[in-house]
This record gives C-alpha cells, sequence and structure tokens, in this order.
C-alpha cells in the first residue's frame, strides 16, 4: 500500500489540476464572451469614430471646392486659360498646410484645363487620377445638380486622397 508520504502530494496535485481544470472552463463558458463583447463594441465604436472623422474630412474638401468652383475667375480661367489666373491662384502656394494637397480643373469635354499635387514641399503626379483628358463617365465628372459634391477616397501611392468635385460655375 501506499505510504502517506506519496498519497498527499498526489492528492494536492489533482486537487490542483482540478481547481485548474475548473478556472480555464469558467474563463472560456463565462468570462471570454462577455469580453469578446466588450471588445466588438469598442471596436464598432472605433469604426464609427474613425468613420466621422473621414465624413468631416470630406465635408471640409467638399466646401474647399464649393468655394473653388463657384468663383467666377475661376469660371473665366476654365473657358480663357488665362495666364495670369495661374501666376496669381495656383502657384505653389494654393498646396497651404492643413488645406488639400491636389487640385484640379476639368473641362466639360473632359480636358484636364490646370492640375496640381504638392505633398509638403514636393510636387508630385497623382497617377491613380487621369492627366490630359477624363472619361467623361468618370465618377467625379457626371453630370449632377450644380450644388451637388461628389465626394470620395481613392488609394494612391503617396496615401489615401480625399477627393471631392463640384461643377465650375460662375456666380450667376
Amino acid at each position: 500500500m501506499y505510504s502517506l508520504r506519496l498519497r498527499i502530494p498526489l492528492l494536492v496535485l489533482i486537487a490542483a489540476i482540478l481547481l485548474l481544470a475548473t478556472a480555464v472552463g469558467v474563463q472560456q463558458r463565462m468570462l471570454m464572451p462577455s469580453f469578446l463583447e466588450l471588445e466588438r463594441e469598442h471596436v464598432l465604436s472605433d469604426l464609427a469614430r474613425g468613420q466621422e472623422a473621414l465624413t468631416n474630412e470630406l465635408n471640409f474638401v467638399g466646401d474647399y471646392v464649393s468655394d473653388w468652383s463657384g468663383w467666377d475667375d475661376t469660371y473665366r480661367f476654365v473657358a480663357d486659360r488665362n495666364p495670369e489666373f495661374i501666376a496669381s491662384n495656383l502657384s505653389s502656394s494654393v498646396f497651404r498646410p492643413n488645406s488639400f494637397d491636389c487640385l484640379a480643373m476639368i473641362a466639360l469635354d473632359g480636358t484636364t484645363v490646370w492640375s496640381g499635387a504638392m505633398i509638403g514641399e514636393q510636387t508630385v503626379e497623382v497617377d491613380a487620377l487621369p492627366r490630359e483628358r477624363w472619361p467623361l463617365d468618370h465618377p467625379l465628372l457626371k453630370p449632377r445638380h450644380v450644388d451637388e459634391v461628389a465626394k470620395g477616397m481613392l488609394c494612391t501611392p503617396h496615401g489615401p486622397l480625399l477627393l471631392a468635385s463640384r461643377p465650375i460655375t460662375d456666380s450667376a
């Protein structure tokens, strides 16, 4: 028969294993699902905040585009391509920090009248956008009401680009 010296450590070991198995079972069946649900709620909340931030930024870009598109000088420039407009309004200073990085003016036939892009102090080409001629069915050029702003996001090698477009009109 086994001695008492062997039985006590064996009973303590068996009790420890049962206690550990019970703790793991309680954790897996009761605690873990509630932690997962809590984590899921936090992720959904963070996603909603991120989406709201992107929507706010897109609205800011849309407002900026609305300022440029309703300007009589912009309307005349698209019609006559006046180089003085470029010199006074479209220099590299148009791309201010915390403003925008890319600007393009497109005629009704899809021809690029003017475009430019800068990241920081460096002029860049946005290869993801058409250069000389835009297809008339491009989502940014599709016909719409004069007050409607088309907005979206485009992934580029330089990072995500928030886009907005609006028809260029005169003040009348």
